[in-house]
């Protein structure tokens, strides 16, 4: 399987000695047969599963500062002066913070931002409830004099003193006892959430990773028992899991898995799907292929024009295959005009990569003066060179001379 750095891993060979991945290809391209065995010196570098590591102490930071922010909080709002401005803004800014961060809670997917949010979320309830707890009788008087004009203000408090004093007296009083309660019942209701974002967190760390590059690198090791035994279901299964989060390579791995049934059953349809996928994205191996795919009719309609252009566009990455490919294009005259120069251009620049198709086509060409000046002694070096590499065709030319 290829990983992220473009480095093919020669986890299998096969009973010719050829060195191949464990879907039997070299990193040509080209098949070399489902009879495989593990090398002696199989490179297994060490992967991990999920396992679960140490117990994260970030809630217990969230709650610490929660509390911290709170008491900082309450001792702010002793010095704001209540109105209906101040109760309307304050409770109104910490209702939306709560809000919008339990939202930015729920969509973040790095840790720290959880733990960031759910904090924020916590202050705007408690400043809420303390604000809104803390204030009601200083409003209540303040309104109660802006309200009443200022000629009947004297006779309303020399009237009403007594009862309103007894009244406010018994009020903060209550609400001093409330007070404590309301912090404590915050500061609780704060703890729970905090913890269970923990339990939250610590549920998906013995799920396995959320990000894309880390759930690709376990799909690969995986697939190829690099620290952990082979499941190609489980391969598949996070594989799918970063191509669904746009990973280009496990776009094209999971679309490769597609195509020979493996982890996964087979489906061409899904091949395209999410070959064209990394194909847009770039992926010179998924443009080839996706090519390939065109010429063959496989999991599509034949259409060798679709072809062309994609094997044009790996070949834009120097991506020998599709160098090769789209020499045959030329020489056949599959989706462009017939040109033998043009596919002695592309052959000779695959060839030149060590592709051995390339080789063997080239050394044709040359020996029948197709593309370039007939010269046999150029096309026995490209023949010999294809053969030295197990082509068949280069194999048998050779054979058939020799007779």
């Amino acid at each position: 399987m290829w990983d992220d750095n473009n480095e093919w891993h020669y986890s299998h060979r096969n009973a010719d000695g050829h060195d191949v991945n464990a879907f039997g290809y070299d990193k040509y391209g080209s098949y070399r047969g489902t009879q495989l065995t593990k090398p002696s010196n199989s490179n297994t570098s060490s992967g991990s599963d999920t396992g679960s590591g140490p117990i994260d102490m970030s809630g217990i930071g969230g709650l610490i500062g929660i509390v911290v922010v709170g008491f900082i909080l309450h001792k702010i709002f002793m010095f704001i002066k209540a109105n209906w401005v101040s109760i309307v803004t304050i409770i109104g800014t910490c209702v939306v913070c709560a809000i919008v961060c339990f939202i930015l809670h729920i969509k973040a997917k790095k840790a720290g931002l959880k733990i960031l949010f759910v904090i924020l979320a916590s202050i705007g309830i408690i400043g809420t409830v303390l604000y809104s707890g803390t204030r009601k009788t200083e409003a209540f008087f303040y309104n109660l004099q802006r309200n009443i004009p200022e000629l009947e203000l004297k006779t309303v408090k020399e009237t009403a003193s007594t009862s309103i004093q007894t009244y406010a007296a018994n009020f903060l009083q209550t609400l001093k006892a409330r007070k404590e309660k309301i912090t404590a019942v915050s500061l609780i209701i704060a703890a729970g959430i905090v913890i269970l974002i923990v339990i939250r967190k610590k549920k998906a760390s013995l799920e396995g990773p959320t990000d894309a590059e880390s759930q690709h690198i376990l799909a690969v090791n995986y697939h190829d028992g690099q620290g952990v035994p082979v499941d190609y279901a489980k391969a598949a299964y996070w594989c799918a899991k970063a191509a669904k989060q746009k990973h280009v390579q496990a776009q094209y791995n999971l679309g490769y898995l597609y195509s020979i049934g493996e982890g996964v059953p087979k489906n061409m349809a899904k091949t395209i799907y999410w070959c064209t996928k990394a194909a847009k994205q770039g992926h010179a191996m998924a443009q080839h292929d996706l090519g390939v795919c065109y010429v063959t009719g496989e999991g599509v309609k034949r259409n060798y024009k679709k072809a062309v252009y994609w094997y044009t566009k790996a070949t834009e990455q120097e991506y020998a295959p599709a160098q090769c490919n789209l020499g045959v294009c030329y020489f056949d005259g599959l989706g462009v005009p017939q040109n033998y120069e043009k596919a002695v251009y592309w052959y000779t620049k695959a060839a030149e990569q060590g592709v051995p198709d390339a080789q063997c086509n080239l050394g044709f060409c040359y020996c029948n003066g197709l593309g370039v000046p007939r010269d046999d002694s150029k096309g026995m070096y490209w023949i010999n060179k294809a053969a030295e590499q197990g082509n068949p065709m280069a194999l048998e030319t050779l054979k058939s001379l020799n007779r």
